[in-house]
């Protein structure tokens, strides 16, 4: 342990001008935003086939959505879900990957996932309200986070097994009428550190 020192959380944060850029792509005119993802897809399908049956009913309400499968989901679930999401397409935005899906979440009036370490700092970083599906097997370290955090009030858990496109709706429903987060006490700030902490192991002077 005496050789171990904490140095925050890496988090990748959207750029003003990427942003700017999303926003001129989506032609958003108020509408509240949800951005929807589930890390690679690989084990996503259940959560995106449950927004994408609840999609109708949001649409109703006037909540666009950005939908992302992942580049890991099995074919047959990715067309599953197309033909259910594709027709839908004057409130859905369907992609099966964005490298840059971080720059819709400056945007975004609250966010749909599951609970990788990647998704949730990355949401915790930009103060969106979040829903979150955590993973529960063969590992039980996304749903750990999520009822952590939960606790503390920066984001809203759905247990798998309740999950339903009415259980989202009314997690989504009850993120946005809460407004955003409170402002996360974590320290986001790894990169910067550990930049700066290898050069003092290695003797390096940083660099202007």
């Amino acid at each position: 342990a005496g050789k171990t020192q904490f140095c925050g959380y890496i988090v990748q944060r959207a750029s003003r001008e990427a942003a700017a850029a999303i926003g001129q792509e989506l032609h958003l005119n108020g509408e509240p935003l949800s951005v929807v993802s589930a890390g690679g897809g690989g084990d996503g399908f259940a959560l995106l086939k449950a927004y994408a049956d609840a999609v109708g009913k949001l649409g109703r309400e006037g909540v666009k959505s950005v939908v992302c499968l992942g580049p890991d989901m099995p074919p047959q679930q990715r067309n599953e879900l197309k033909k259910r999401l594709l027709p839908q397409s004057d409130r859905v935005l369907l992609f099966d990957f964005r490298p840059d899906l971080v720059s819709f979440l400056p945007l975004a009036s609250v966010t749909v996932s599951m609970a990788g370490y990647n998704t949730v700092a990355e949401v915790l970083a930009h103060e969106k309200p979040a829903v979150v599906v955590p993973r529960v097997y063969p590992r039980r370290e996304q749903w750990l986070r999520a009822h952590a955090l939960e606790e503390r009030g920066l984001l809203r858990t759905v247990d798998p097994e309740n999950l339903s496109p009415a259980a989202l709706i009314d997690a989504m429903s009850a993120e946005l009428s809460g407004g955003a987060p409170p402002m996360p006490p974590i320290d986001f700030g790894g990169l910067q550190r550990i930049t700066g902490r290898a050069q003092h192991l290695l003797g390096v002077a940083g660099h202007a």
